[in-house]
């Protein structure tokens, strides 16, 4: 009976086997497995703007969930101090990348801080790209230093060896400094005119209603460039063991001249003078003005605008068959103030020019103001067609190339109602032009890059003539003449 039981259970078990068997066909081999009848998922295209459907852009992998989401593990580690981070702030080898600060941006652009395969790299992920980008050496910061305290003994030998004593060298550096600083900060160029009459460093009031920095703070050679001391390095090795034959020779020659003893009486007496000095056209000098042209001071606007009437002056006789100089126009130093500032339409520079038509000028001279520091000179030189820049540290800068392209093109539409054509137009920079070896002569400089352009004259003075030719402005102000009777 108990071998029956065993029988019929075994029976049942194998016809139920059987059974299961038979619904199930035997597996296919995977080499001969059939296609897949489902289509092929299309990728999603993302595009800088956020618009999926741009045909411009290629596939992109799928954003990943919100570093916020709920559903993500380990939310918890995040914590710090019991704060969450922000998930909208990613760090990117050492440096802070906001991926939120653009909407159109947000679905388009991550960050990531990971090791690159090659040795001292990072990468970052943009548009879904992953970049590799270099880093700095540990000891790159070390290396420039180094590098700018060799090029600053360099230069230190050469200009010693030409005369220049230690403390004027230190002023040199040191305003170079300063300039660079300025630079360095977003191009800051001039003032609003409250300030810029002045002329001297702001408050940290005044600095906040103009929007700057305050340049005055102490520079450090780490706002030195190296561009620039390679450069100064270069003139001061071609001005050493070189001879400079200027193309002006008698005019040169007559700048190295003392004034005779009269003429130092003069100035003296005029030096000696209180209050209101001088007066010509709509411009005034003070005594305290007047004074700023004595040695080792900074040329204020009230004497730049003054001596500027006078070469505008010297212009208008011209033109009467009364000399040789250009057909020029001078804008003071508010003009290109206002016009940085605040552009061409808000600060109504139209008006300025309503009785005058420069574009029949042969030049229009325009002294620049950068940051409340340091005088340079524009031109707009319609005989040669090009804007010119001057400046006696030797920079040259192409915004205000920008800003004087962006005014003439605006003042031409306003005054002839249609474009300034610019065929044949350049930027022109004298990397030759004579260059300041101190901090304080950048203004004289500036007015004799004014007063040689306006005649159309190389420049044909160095720093060499700075003593007299503070004397000779002196005397030019105080008689309202340029001294240039040999060329009228």
């Amino acid at each position: 009976m108990f071998e029956s039981a065993i029988n019929a259970v075994s029976t049942w078990f194998d016809a139920t086997v059987r059974s299961v068997s038979g619904s199930f066909s035997a597996p296919v081999p995977p080499s001969h497995s059939p296609p897949s009848k489902r289509p092929k998922r299309k990728p999603r295209r993302i595009t800088t703007n956020g618009d999926p459907a741009s045909p411009t852009h290629a596939a992109q992998i799928p954003l990943p969930p919100s570093p916020t989401d709920p559903s993500l593990p380990f939310q918890n580690l995040q914590r710090h101090n019991g704060t969450l981070p922000s998930p909208s702030t990613r760090r990117t080898n050492g440096c802070h990348t906001s991926t939120t600060a653009s909407p159109t941006l947000s679905h388009s652009f991550s960050a990531s801080s990971s090791r690159s395969p090659r040795r001292g790299g990072s990468t970052a992920v943009i548009n879904g790209i992953t970049k590799p980008y270099k880093r700095q050496h540990i000891r790159h910061r070390q290396h420039q230093e180094e590098v700018k305290q060799k090029l600053i003994q360099e230069l230190f030998t050469l200009k010693t060896s030409a005369g220049q004593s230690p403390a004027e060298f230190k002023d040199y550096i040191n305003y170079a400094a300063r300039i660079d600083k300025i630079d360095a900060a977003g191009g800051v160029f001039a003032v609003v005119s409250k300030h810029v009459s002045q002329r001297r460093p702001l408050t940290p009031k005044q600095a906040s209603e103009v929007g700057r920095t305050d340049p005055s703070a102490q520079p450090s050679q780490d706002d030195l460039s190296s561009e620039f001391l390679r450069k100064a390095i270069k003139r001061a090795t071609d001005s050493l063991y070189s001879i400079r034959i200027p193309n002006n020779l008698p005019y040169y020659i007559n700048e190295l001249k003392e004034l005779s003893p009269e003429d130092q009486s003069e100035v003296t007496a005029a030096l000696s003078k209180r209050g209101t000095v001088a007066k010509f056209a709509r411009e005034q000098v003070s005594d305290s003005d007047l004074a700023r042209l004595k040695p080792a001071q900074w040329l204020n606007d009230e004497v730049i605008n003054f001596y500027g009437a006078l070469i505008l002056a010297r212009s208008e006789e011209a033109q009467k068959g009364k000399g040789k100089a250009l057909d020029a126009h001078y804008f003071n130093t508010f003009f290109f103030a206002k016009l940085e500032d605040m552009g061409y339409e808000k600060s109504r520079i139209g008006k300025w020019t309503k009785k005058i038509d420069i574009f029949k000028k042969d030049i229009v001279l325009i002294p620049v103001n950068l940051g409340n520091a340091h005088w340079t000179c524009a031109a707009i030189n319609f005989q040669k067609k090009r804007i010119e820049y001057h400046d006696s540290m030797g920079r040259k800068r192409g915004k205000i190339y920008k800003i004087l392209r962006d005014y003439l093109s605006k003042e031409h539409k306003d005054k002839k109602k249609k474009d300034f054509d610019f065929t044949g137009w350049d930027d022109y920079f004298d990397d030759d032009a004579p260059q300041q070896e101190n901090g304080y002569d950048c203004g004289v400089f500036s007015c004799q890059y004014m007063e040689c352009l306006s005649r159309g004259a190389p420049f044909a003075f160095g720093q060499e003539n700075m003593a007299y030719l503070r004397q000779r402005m002196i005397l030019e102000i105080m008689r309202g003449k340029l001294w240039d009777q040999q060329w009228i």
